[in-house]
């Protein structure tokens, strides 16, 4: 491991691409941080979020949960199937 870090150091093309990575690395979070910030004009403490729901993400909601239910019913109906099943082996 200690040979392969001390080539690794002595290798140019290495030491030249890790400047480049942490270049890019360093532009682009300062850019991500810029936008943020820039985002933010206008908002103050006592500025207030309302929350807006579109048509199809409250009919995604809807389905969710009906289909969560069926879920649910359906593994219900499972147990209760097995259960007599298995009541029905026993006494055979």
């Amino acid at each position: 491991m200690r040979r392969l870090s001390n080539r690794l150091r002595k290798n140019r093309t290495v030491c030249e691409e890790s400047v480049k990575t942490g270049e890019i690395l360093l532009y682009s979070s300062q850019h991500v941080m810029a936008n943020y910030s820039s985002s933010m004009n206008g908002v103050s403490s006592t500025s207030e979020i309302i929350r807006v729901a579109t048509w199809w993400e409250t009919l995604l909601r809807v389905l969710i949960a009906v289909f969560a239910a069926l879920t649910v019913g359906s593994a219900a109906a499972m147990a209760v199937d097995y259960r007599k099943r298995r009541k029905k082996g026993a006494k055979k």
